[in-house]
């Protein structure tokens, strides 16, 4: 394979380093692409950057995860057709948002309990592609209101608090929930979207440039 159209390449992280060869792979004809990956963030953006490759021309793209027995082969191809088309493009804020490498997760919350809220929060599945992509954009009020709804269905899925800053007086007043059961504040969720979306949109995304 050519490397004369990868030069020069900005990218510092080897997660998107990778899938920089794979797209000037599927350029020059490849058709099936296999990824040798220890790290959930890899497979996270081969779903999101699969769509890309597919439009180049390629078929197939497998994850080989995991070590001796815990070998796993992942047809990401297969995985997308599952999860659908609107949350494979959503998929990289989600993971950022839920927590990663280099963003917080929600304390005591983990990504089965985030994935199934987003399956009951279908609002939330354009403005996760929205913060998905690159280059980042600005998130309004009505915006910030849909992850407040998402981030209070977390923690409580039978709070009728749209805000997580009512969702936290009820939860810690009436129902005696412990301060570090409750979801963070407004001002707090605001900083946690801001480094949820740099990351996604301009750290993981970038390989799609």
């Amino acid at each position: 394979m050519s490397l004369d159209e990868l030069a020069p390449c900005s990218h510092e992280e080897a997660d998107t380093i990778i899938f920089v060869h794979a797209k000037q792979a599927a350029k020059e004809g490849r058709k099936n692409i296999i990824i040798k990956a220890n790290d959930t963030d890899i497979l996270v953006i081969a779903v999101s950057i699969l769509p890309t490759l597919q439009e180049i021309g390629l078929q197939q793209l497998w994850i080989a995860f995991g070590h001796g027995r815990n070998l796993k082969w992942i047809p990401v191809h297969d995985l997308c057709l599952s999860i659908g088309m609107e949350k494979s493009k959503g998929i990289l804020f989600f993971h950022a948002f839920t927590g990663c490498d280099v963003v917080s997760a929600f304390r005591g919350k983990g990504k089965k309990t985030a994935w199934q809220t987003w399956e009951v929060c279908d609002e939330a599945s354009d403005l996760f592609s929205k913060l998905s992509q690159y280059p980042p954009t600005v998130v309004y009020d009505d915006e910030l209101k849909i992850l407040e709804k998402c981030v209070v269905m977390i923690y409580d899925r039978s709070s009728a608090a749209e805000g997580v800053n009512d969702a936290r007086f009820d939860m810690f007043a009436r129902k005696q929930r412990a301060y570090k059961a409750i979801p963070p504040t407004q001002a707090a969720l605001l900083q946690h979207l801001k480094r949820a979306a740099y990351q996604a949109a301009l750290c993981s995304c970038r390989c799609q440039e």
